[in-house]
């Protein structure tokens, strides 16, 4: 991912004032855009290629992204924009990425997971603003990303990437939500294992696993994501 810098305006829409987020002990900037018309044709093709694998091969295709979904209700986009996110926490320093089930309704979910940078990726169609505030003070993140994600407020430019951040430390203690998250990805992952071996899928994991290397690789290579100045 080569990074642009340039001076970004705030957010054209309305928000929570700066003065409740103080309240709860964190603050927003405007760390960055995403302009969709730049994200690499090749990404868009191979996500569709990705998502286009017959029904029976879905158990192949979320072990490789390790997370689960519905095939008939993820879209292309929701996809292609977690994949850009973890490239860009790949960016940042992370070296292990968690990844929340796709939820397509009840409590908004956070998207992905990085603890080496104490981060957090909220941009699913649930999540609005007072939820990543919840995510800040529940979650033992220092940072949360959180694109507004309603169509009707889509800047024509691309997607604002907005960045939370707490501005008190965590006490020292056990980090629960980092436990249950690591827990919960063994027990995903060895799922997700059995279900491709129960199916008689290695071979079609081995195909999915390339799909999506292609994927980073293009989205590594592309000029989409400009950061602010000041960031």
């Amino acid at each position: 991912m080569k990074l642009l810098r340039a001076r970004l305006p705030d957010y054209p829409h309305e928000l929570i004032e700066a003065q409740t987020l103080a309240a709860a002990d964190c603050r927003r900037d405007v760390y960055g855009r995403i302009a969709d018309a730049a994200v690499p044709d090749e990404a868009r093709r191979l996500v569709d290629e990705l998502l286009g694998l017959a029904e029976s091969e879905q158990p192949a295709v979320a072990l490789a992204l390790g997370f689960e979904f519905d095939r008939r209700r993820l879209r292309a986009d929701e996809l292609l924009r977690r994949l850009v996110s973890a490239v860009l926490l790949s960016h940042l320093g992370a070296r292990e990425i968690f990844a929340s089930p796709v939820a397509y309704q009840g409590r908004a979910r956070w998207d992905l997971y990085a603890p080496e940078v104490e981060t957090l990726v909220a941009l699913n169609h649930l999540v609005e603003e007072p939820d990543v505030v919840q995510h800040l003070v529940h979650h033992h993140a220092r940072t949360v990303f959180w694109a507004p994600p309603t169509i009707d407020r889509r800047p024509p430019e691309g997607w604002y990437l907005l960045r939370y951040t707490a501005l008190q430390p965590w006490p020292a203690g056990r980090n629960w939500f980092d436990e249950v998250v690591r827990q919960n990805e063994r027990q995903g992952a060895e799922r997700r294992s059995l279900s491709v071996t129960a199916h008689g899928l290695e071979d079609r994991l081995a195909v999915a696993r390339s799909i999506l290397a292609r994927t980073y690789a293009a989205l590594e290579a592309g000029e989409y994501l400009t950061l602010a100045e000041e960031v």
